[in-house]
């Protein structure tokens, strides 16, 4: 998957800036619910959450990419966007029919060219597509096969614009030789870099555990844990044979089998020492979470 460069998204709000004004959002947010001119749709509080959450949510907080401000809460930005439709407000109302009422709106027959005279500024005579698109679609995940294209396809059916909106209302200036993604190739590095670093964490710890002194150790805290915690010497006679011999020489083989087979391109060798050490430490754990592995059979079992 992958994503719009910072770059092209930081341009294209420069662009919303200059050149729009809030009723656009007006307009994104009708089209969204399905607003059009034949029939009434209901268009309430929910609807244009919807479109906030979608395409106006900036790190936790709602943006207004027109005017760079970021309203106190989001009823504030859904009365920033529901008042254009009222028909008190002089400007963007125009596009919507006078027998819009109780929430139930419709385009009215010159609601492209209300729009045009609401949403534009600086003398434009169309938004550009690109800009506007990009900006809105600038958090969303791509297949590594999509083209520039592809947002341009999005935009027109997730907001149900029509030929004439597009010809009308938006500039067609996309060009699917622009390459406005992050680098794929570096994307993929990253995750292999990522993927390589925890085998090598793997790697680094299964080979300190993999020392005899190492063993001493966790022999000397499995005795500590027992006689504090647990059941004393006895505990440690009984639960230390238990984890070498059923997590050590039964669970541990059967998971690196099947690692084995997933991954026979990353096998690795498990030597007696570090088995012992693992069954210890594994032993230690579940006995301290579950009570002993019996209790974690039963858990895993569903059976408490």
């Amino acid at each position: 998957m992958k994503t719009i460069n910072k770059e092209v998204v930081n341009s294209a709000l420069k662009y919303w800036q200059k050149y729009t004004l809030t009723p656009i959002l007006t307009f994104l947010s009708s089209k969204l619910a399905g607003v059009n001119t034949i029939t009434y749709i209901h268009v309430g509080k929910k609807d244009d959450e919807k479109f906030l959450n979608e395409f106006l949510l900036e790190n936790g907080n709602y943006y207004n990419p027109c005017t760079n401000k970021f309203p106190r809460n989001q009823l504030e930005y859904h009365k920033t966007i529901a008042q254009y439709r009222y028909k008190q407000e002089k400007s963007y109302s125009k596009a919507f029919e006078d027998g819009s009422y109780y929430g139930n709106y419709k385009f009215s027959n010159d609601y492209i060219n209300a729009t045009k005279n609401s949403i534009f500024k600086n003398r434009i005579k169309k938004l550009s597509l690109f800009n506007i698109s990009v900006w809105l679609y600038r958090n969303h995940m791509f297949d590594y096969s999509d083209d520039t294209a592809v947002i341009k396809e999005r935009f027109v059916k997730d907001f149900s614009i029509t030929n004439e909106e597009l010809s009308d209302l938006f500039d067609d200036d996309f060009y699917k030789n622009i390459n406005i993604f992050k680098d794929e190739n570096i994307l993929k590095q990253d995750n292999v870099k990522s993927i390589s670093q925890v085998r090598s964490y793997i790697k680094n710890t299964l080979i300190i555990l993999n020392q005899k002194k190492i063993l001493y150790a966790l022999i000397l805290a499995a005795f500590l844990y027992e006689v504090f915690y647990r059941n004393g010497l006895g505990g440690l006679l009984i639960d230390l044979p238990v984890w070498i011999i059923g997590i050590g020489y039964i669970f541990i083989p059967i998971l690196h089998a099947i690692y084995n087979l997933f991954q026979p391109q990353n096998t690795f060798k498990i030597d007696i020492i570090l088995r012992i050490n693992l069954a210890i430490i594994i032993g230690i754990i579940s006995d301290f979470f579950f009570g002993g592995l019996l209790n974690l059979g039963l858990i895993i079992l569903g059976a408490k």
